[in-house]
């Protein structure tokens, strides 16, 4: 998502540290490319870990990282469309919910209020700049 990102896999334990190509309660996207960090899940998910170990939250299993990468799909999805930013808000706490126990769904919300309104739908000439346009 960034030129400085970096996951590790330890083969013998299956443990892969995804850094912050992982991160919850949302994804924090303030200095990423949204495209490239959905195109970054890819490897990790081809990847035969047993625990993956984000960058922020919980440790979790593949089908947990599998809801993760979903998730985040969805939300880039419903960003660039034209549905209000409350479903998309909505949606995010939907498909990630079984990854956000005992989160503040408040603290949650305004979280994804704020990447999907001032981040994914917001500056468009820094986003570009972010994804190596002008």
């Amino acid at each position: 998502m960034t030129e400085g990102d970096v996951w590790i896999f330890d083969p013998a334990t299956r443990v892969l540290v995804a850094g912050d190509l992982v991160t919850l309660p949302v994804p924090f996207l303030d200095t990423a490319c949204p495209a490239r960090w959905e195109a970054g899940l890819e490897p990790l998910s081809t990847t035969d870990f047993r625990l993956l170990v984000p960058g922020h939250g919980a440790p979790m299993t593949r089908p947990a990282f599998e809801t993760y990468r979903t998730a985040f799909g969805r939300l880039l999805s419903c960003a660039s469309s034209p549905l209000e930013k409350e479903a998309c808000v909505e949606g995010w706490m939907k498909d990630a919910g079984s990854l956000l126990a005992g989160e503040d769904a408040g603290f949650v919300r305004s979280l994804a209020d704020y990447y999907v309104g001032s981040v994914l739908r917001g500056d468009e000439k820094r986003l570009a700049r972010l994804c190596g346009g002008s």
